[in-house]
Formats: structure tokens, sequence, C-alpha cells
């Protein structure tokens, strides 16, 4: 069971669901509390995902180990919101600004965004945004200091990490944990 303030999911093996759905309906109404109806349904994640308070669960089949298991990473509209407040913190508005100060403050929106969703199977989703945002950190520099080419030998993770102090997320989900 996973579960938010008022907002739970229940994964279990596929023949249970009905039943457990009756028994949590009348726990919660010894307790004069009631399902929303709209919003309340059995799925088969084995044959179509879910969306779940900004992550997606879908049933996969482990890699190494061939076992099934219920996967949950961030859904693709929770990773475009991430992209979209990047790129407002990158807006030509900002280019008079100095660039440690710009970074400063993606840290701070990154920082915020894999605080509340390191949970689940976050490692590849959290790669695949690092890169977004350091790409769209060396357009900007290079919009910013008129550079058309090189960027990347020019503005090298290494340099990120030292003289623009950019946070590494994947290190510090894993620390997290």
């Amino acid at each position: 069971m996973v579960r938010y303030a008022g907002d739970f999911l229940i994964l279990c093996k596929p023949s249970r669901g009905a039943g457990l759905q009756t028994r949590l309906q009348r726990w919660l109404e010894a307790r004069k509390l009631t399902f929303n109806e709209e919003k309340t349904r059995l799925v088969d994640t084995r044959k179509a995902g879910i969306e779940f308070l900004g992550f997606s669960v879908a049933w996969r089949q482990g890699l190494k180990s061939n076992r099934w298991y219920p996967h949950g990473e961030l859904s693709a509209k929770s990773q475009a919101k991430l992209c979209d407040k990047v790129r407002g913190g990158l807006e030509v508005r900002t280019r008079n600004q100095a660039a440690v100060v710009v970074v400063r403050k993606v840290n701070q929106i990154t920082r915020g965004w894999v605080g509340a969703s390191h949970y689940g199977h976050s490692t590849r989703v959290f790669g695949r945004q690092q890169t977004f945002a350091r790409n769209r950190l060396r357009r900007w520099l290079g919009r910013k200091y008129s550079r058309t080419h090189g960027l990347f030998e020019l503005f090298t993770d290494e340099r990120w990490a030292g003289q623009y102090k950019l946070w590494c997320w994947l290190l510090r989900a894993a620390w997290t944990r």
C-alpha cells in the first residue's frame, strides 16, 4: 500500500483486488469515511500502467533476474514540469545575471524536485533530467558569452561542479535513500 494524505494505492495479486476493495470499504465506513467513487478503480497493471501522485506504475520484467515487479518512476508530466521550471530559470532575461547566481537558482529548483521525487526507480529519470539541465545551461552560457562552438569542451562536467557549483543529483539521490 502506498499512501499520501487522502490518496492511496494498493498493489496486490490480480484475484485479490475486489476482495480487498470490499474489506477496505467496510473499514472506511466504520470510521465514517467513504471512497471517492469517481477515482476508485481496479486496474491490472500487467496490462495497463497507472499514474499516481506524479509517478507512473507499471508491471515490468527485471533485466537481470527476469522476475516481474511493479516499476514506479516519475511520470512524463512530472518530468515536463521540471523541464519547464529549468527553462524558466534560464530565460533571456537572466543573461544579465552572474552565471553562479543562475546556477544557484537552478540548483534550488532541482534540489526541491529531487527531494520530493527520489522514490521508486528514479536513477534513469534523474540521469536524463540532469543531462537536460546541463545542456540547457551550456546553451544559456553560450548565448550569454556569444559562443556558438565548443560548448561541451568549454563547459565540461568538471567545470560545472568546480567553478559553477552545479549540484550532482545522482549522487545526492543515492545518499538520501
